[in-house]
């Protein structure tokens, strides 16, 4: 049986794609660098300082795209609640052109466990669209229809069929 362990809210805008992922700490493989006292409590003090320095190996295992160029991922925020085991993590990823499409790979089963599947709302242009991502499954392409160039794509795609 697979669970979920993972949500993330993917919102994407001209430039820019802002992401908030909730995980649960417990179910990070790099949870035990975070307690830093070693006294198997992570305090949000130690998960603040710890977090920081675990997000390049976060960044490399969430990645946001398009055909012509990487975005340039950078951590916006970390903060937790500690009742409930979780730690909600802020990314931006910024872009030079104006986004049409955009890819997301989230193996996040590296730093999390394998089974899991993970729930992602995106939002974009007042639109709504879910996707999930598994180790199965990690990658996904979103079309924006924006601009002249998201029709002429429609239109190329029709000339093909």
């Amino acid at each position: 049986m697979r669970t979920i362990a993972l949500r993330q809210d993917i919102d994407i805008g001209e430039r820019q794609v802002d992401v908030r992922l909730q995980l649960n700490v417990r179910e990070l493989r790099f949870a035990a660098q975070l307690d830093e006292n070693h006294d198997q409590q992570i305090t949000p003090e130690e998960l603040q300082s710890g977090f920081k320095r675990l997000v390049p190996d976060l960044l490399k295992q969430y990645r946001i795209g398009t055909d012509q160029e990487e975005g340039q991922g950078f951590l916006g925020s970390v903060s937790s609640r500690p009742v409930l085991g979780e730690v909600d993590c802020r990314l931006s990823y910024r872009f030079r052109q104006p986004l049409n499409e955009v890819w997301v790979k989230a193996t996040l089963h590296q730093i999390t466990d394998s089974g899991h599947w993970h729930l992602a709302q995106v939002r974009y242009d007042g639109q709504e669209e879910q996707l999930t991502f598994n180790l199965e499954n990690p990658e996904a392409r979103i079309e924006l229809w924006r601009g002249r160039s998201s029709y002429y794509k429609l239109g190329l795609r029709f000339l093909k069929i």
